[in-house]
């Protein structure tokens, strides 16, 4: 795909690989963070800014014009979804009893892989 996406963007492989790293710097950077303030102020409420920020830097990268727009929104978007992951940890420490937790664990983090699948491009094809 990623022969695609340069000739359809006119973008170096360099530019193309900080696009899709600058998501997993911005996540893995402030997974800590978000768990200082999911223990400051709730979960609920750290959820509802990391999902505002997820969102809002979402439109911003579909509306970029150029790399460096698209890398910035792609760096928050990782940020704001770190918030949701430490937010449902959070929240299914707090709900699930030791019994359940590590499944409940499980299909929580499940079920946000299997969503992302969603967004797959039409043109690629499953082997199965």
């Amino acid at each position: 795909m990623e022969p695609h996406f340069r000739i359809l963007l006119g973008w170096s492989s360099t530019v193309l690989a900080l696009l899709t790293s600058s998501y997993l710097l911005g996540y893995a950077l402030t997974l800590t963070i978000w768990g200082f303030i999911v223990d400051r102020v709730g979960s609920g409420r750290t959820l509802l800014y990391g999902l505002t920020l997820a969102s809002i830097s979402t439109i911003t990268f579909s509306i970029s014009t150029g790399p460096f727009e698209a890398i910035l929104s792609r760096f928050l978007v990782g940020i704001g979804s770190a918030s949701v992951y430490v937010s449902m940890v959070s929240m299914v420490n707090r709900v699930f009893n030791d019994r359940v937790r590590g499944f409940m664990l499980g299909v929580s983090n499940a079920g946000g892989i299997i969503g992302a699948f969603q967004h797959l491009p039409s043109t690629l094809h499953f082997p199965f």
